[in-house]
């Protein structure tokens, strides 16, 4: 059977979202936790949200903003002072390694923000 791949590419110039203020709204907005050195696991403990009202459970997706100290994602091992990362779904983990106190910040990211209970 042969498997097809489709690839698409990303354009640093022409397909970037630029924060007209800078990345302090972001962090202002955000839940925001102090994370210590060690290892830690985020998930999604319970919520919801979606874009559409389908009448069928939907699963929880939360941007991830990490920055103020070092810290590596398990998953590509490469030590940084700030990432983005993604939760899609509960069954969904982000696993760092926090080498010096970072801060992990978390949001939805919303066309309308008006239907939202909390």
């Amino acid at each position: 059977m042969k498997q097809s791949v489709n690839r698409i590419t990303v354009d640093s110039r022409q397909n970037c979202y630029v924060f007209p203020e800078g990345i302090e709204p972001v962090e202002k907005i955000a839940a925001t936790a102090e994370i210590e050195p060690g290892v830690h696991v985020i998930r999604i403990n319970k919520g919801s949200f979606s874009y559409f009202d389908t009448g069928e459970e939907q699963q929880p997706s939360v941007l991830l903003w990490i920055a103020g100290g070092k810290f590596k994602n398990k998953a590509s091992e490469v030590l940084v002072g700030a990432s983005w990362g993604c939760l899609n779904g509960y069954n969904d983990t982000y696993t760092l390694e926090v080498k010096e106190t970072t801060k992990l910040h978390a949001l939805f990211l919303d066309t309308n923000n008006s239907d939202n209970l909390g």
